[in-house]
């Protein structure tokens, strides 16, 4: 989860991701989620988190690539670590794409240099990587733990 003391508008909701991680887990799923690798130097919040954490795939890309590649869905935090999935089977849904309080995040950025609104970039499988273009002040956890399994099950 993203976890940031200096862009701290784009860091993930951890009393929502917690929620989705319930919701999950009732649903049978194992949850285990990779640290940032910014608050794994500082703070790591993160530590408490209900799940298991991966801190290895925190420092390297190839081993987050095999981990996520053995999920049966990813749920990842306003695009960023998205990057090395793009081109890959990697399925995963990224949220909190659009947010005001971040310059690289809001409309007006996107309406400038793309992505579309509304669209998924044209090198992402439509069905299993999906960019979810809901406001950031308007995710719910039942919303994204329904995104989450729904590309579980492609």
């Amino acid at each position: 989860p993203r976890k940031s003391k200096f862009l701290t508008e784009k860091n993930a909701n951890k009393e929502m991701v917690t929620q989705v991680g319930q919701i999950l887990k009732k649903k049978g799923f194992k949850i285990f989620f990779v640290p940032d690798i910014e608050d794994l130097r500082h703070d790591y919040d993160w530590e408490d988190f209900d799940g298991v954490p991966i801190e290895m795939a925190s420092y390297s890309l190839d081993i987050r690539l095999a981990v996520a590649s053995a999920a049966k869905a990813n749920l990842l935090w306003c695009g960023g670590t998205a990057a090395p999935f793009h081109f890959s089977s990697v399925k995963y849904i990224t949220v909190a794409n659009l947010n005001e309080e971040s310059v690289t995040q809001k409309q007006s950025f996107f309406n400038n240099k793309g992505p579309k609104i509304g669209e998924n970039p044209p090198w992402l499988n439509p069905e299993s990587q999906i960019w979810d273009w809901t406001n950031i002040t308007d995710l719910t956890a039942d919303y994204v733990a329904g995104k989450v399994l729904g590309i579980a099950k492609v």
